[in-house]
Parts: C-alpha cells; sequence; structure tokens
C-alpha cells in the first residue's frame, strides 16, 4: 500500500513511473490498476530475468527504488552494475530488525534475537549500500544515525489515503 501511494504521488507530479514486479502477484488487477493510472508496468514473463532487464532498461533510470531490505539486497548490486548514474533510494517500510528485536524481547526468545541480529546486519548492509534510504519515523533516523552513521536517512511517513468518514453510527 506504501508503495503504490507513492507511485500515486509520484505521478500526480508528472513524474515518469516504472514498477517492475519481482514477484508474480495473485490477482492481475492490481498490476492493470497500476497501469491505468499512467505507471508503467513489467512482469513476468515479459520482463523476463531481471539481471537482463535492467541492462536494457537500467541506463533510463536517473532514480531507482528499491522497497524492503530483502528485495534491495539483490536489486542494487544490479541496479549499481546496470545504472551506475541512478541514484538508489531504498525505501524500508520500517525497519525490520528494530520490530525483529522488539518482538525477540518480548517473548524473551533468544532464538528470535538471533535472527533479528541477522536481520539487522542484512538491513543494515543494504541501507550503507544504498544513496539515500526512507524511514517512517524520527525515532528510526535517530537509531540509524547510531547504527548506521554514514547513511543518509530521510523521514517520509506512512502514506495513506483517507478512506473517508465511513458508515453513520
Amino acid at each position: 500500500l506504501r508503495l503504490v501511494n507513492l507511485m500515486k504521488l509520484l505521478r500526480a507530479e508528472d513524474a515518469h513511473v516504472v514498477f517492475l514486479a519481482t514477484e508474480q502477484p495473485q490477482h492481475g488487477r492490481s498490476l492493470a490498476t497500476l497501469q491505468a493510472s499512467g505507471i508503467e508496468v513489467w512482469q513476468s514473463p515479459f520482463s523476463g530475468r531481471i539481471p537482463a532487464w535492467l541492462a536494457e532498461h537500467g541506463p533510463r533510470f536517473p532514480v531507482i527504488l528499491a522497497s524492503r531490505h530483502h528485495l534491495a539486497s539483490t536489486m542494487i548490486p544490479l541496479a549499481r552494475q546496470y545504472a551506475p548514474h541512478a541514484r538508489l533510494v531504498l525505501d524500508t517500510i520500517d525497519l525490520h530488525y528494530l520490530r525483529e528485536s522488539r518482538a525477540a524481547t518480548l517473548a524473551n526468545d533468544s532464538a528470535l534475537e538471533k535472527s533479528a541480529e541477522r536481520t539487522r546486519h542484512m538491513e543494515l548492509g543494504v541501507i550503507n549500500a544504498s544513496d539515500v534510504t526512507l524511514v517512517v519515523s524520527q525515532a528510526e533516523r535517530e537509531l540509524l544515525a547510531v547504527d548506521a552513521p554514514g547513511a543518509r536517512v530521510e523521514v517520509l511517513s506512512n502514506l495513506h489515503e483517507i478512506a473517508g468518514p465511513g458508515l453513520p453510527y
């Protein structure tokens, strides 16, 4: 939802937005909705393998945004190779390692703590490899000032459309 709303905001500013689906959607109408809003959508089988797609299309992008660290860990090295001039932006959605660490503490579970530490290592690696990292709160930005002091971190709070007043009582 956050990514869709971000793409809609960019389109409202007349940006040319390209969405590369890295996973096969369960319902094609989600991608059709993106296309109807003016977003250029690529998906399998038309996009082929991501490295080949980026080799062909990468040079046309001034900015590449990856959403979530686990997807960015694959996309950032490919983008650096095939779109070396592009600014790479990571939208964390939330800091996964912070959420996992809190859950481990609440559960008092050492296995969850180890898993959160693995996520932290992976997520901080992607943050440090990005040109800009987007977080949803000042608290996350302050945490990254300590955990990833060399990273450029900007706050972009949650992006939600107001659904309306709802049904009366």
